[in-house]
């Protein structure tokens, strides 16, 4: 569906199969994937259908999309480029999966003609947009574990592009930074997260798998602050609105936190479900909660 961000009211809605991954919209197109593999593109403007292609894998994550290339992470490890005009596939790339994995996955992050990804593997890869030429790669971290279950490190959390530095996460695995002009990793600390650091203020701020809450400074990268105010809340994933750090919680409040010490400044139960994901957009932010309400929030 696509709804009126102001006003709530339905422009148009289509149905398709079971959906499997989020929803991504751009360049005229809203693209999502079925449980079968199908990436389906529809009109932003009136929602009929302009392509569908099936790529032979179950699709969990947004694709990115760009001008020319619609890119798409399957859960299988394939990074496959889509021609935005029909679907045609025009380049693909294998990553190794290890045995064992976490039930999700990171999307691909396009910036200046580059497709960076992070894999279930604990790496990051960089890649041309037209060809899919890998460009260069890293540990986010790395094995160490003598159990499958210990050596568990997808990177569910999409990469952060910002300033000439690539930030990741994985699970109990690093927060770690890569130079993109250098092309190697150039610090890192202990960390587990499935979800983007969040840059704010001059700050990294990282929500942990346990939902402690961390931050460092972006110049120094020292510790600035830790919270475990909210452990084991499974908490969304933080957003940046109006100056502050927003997340939601299992018991469905919104908690407004100063990124710049870590206290919380305010909260506001919204729902009876928890809430799973929560988009900062202008004047608003928005939050779906386990049942699929939207809910439009301001501060």
């Amino acid at each position: 569906s696509s709804i009126n961000a102001s006003t709530g009211d339905r422009n148009w809605s289509i149905e398709l199969n079971f959906l499997a991954s989020g929803t991504s919209a751009g360049f005229g197109l809203v693209v999502v994937s079925d449980i079968d593999g199908n990436v389906i593109a529809v009109d932003q403007n009136d929602g009929s259908k302009l392509w569908s292609t099936n790529v032979k894998g179950e699709v969990l994550s947004k694709v990115a999309i760009d001008a020319k290339v619609v890119v798409v992470k399957t859960g299988s490890g394939e990074l496959l480029g889509l021609d935005k005009e029909n679907g045609e596939i025009l380049w693909s790339y294998r990553s190794k999966l290890p045995l064992l994995t976490v039930r999700g996955s990171s999307s691909p992050v396009i910036v200046d003609d580059l497709v960076y990804v992070s894999f279930d593997n604990g790496r990051l890869g960089v890649f041309e947009l037209d060809s899919g030429f890998p460009i260069w790669d890293g540990a986010i971290s790395y094995v160490r574990g003598a159990s499958e279950l210990e050596n568990l490190i997808d990177s569910d959390s999409d990469p952060v592009v910002e300033a000439g530095v690539v930030y990741t996460t994985n699970y109990q695995g690093n927060l770690t930074l890569f130079d993109i002009a250098q092309k190697r990793a150039i610090w890192q600390s202990e960390a587990s997260s499935f979800y983007s650091p969040l840059l704010i203020k001059g700050l990294i701020v990282l929500v942990e798998s346990k939902s402690n809450l961390r931050s460092f400074f972006t110049k120094t990268l020292e510790e600035s602050w830790t919270s475990d105010e909210y452990l084991n809340r499974q908490l969304s994933n933080p957003i940046s609105f109006s100056g502050y750090t927003l997340v939601g919680d299992y018991e469905g409040y919104i908690h407004v936190i100063d990124p710049l010490n870590g206290k919380t400044i305010g909260r506001k139960k919204i729902s009876k479900k928890p809430i799973k994901k929560i988009i900062s957009r202008s004047k608003n932010f928005y939050a779906v909660d386990e049942s699929f309400n939207l809910y439009s929030l301001s501060i």
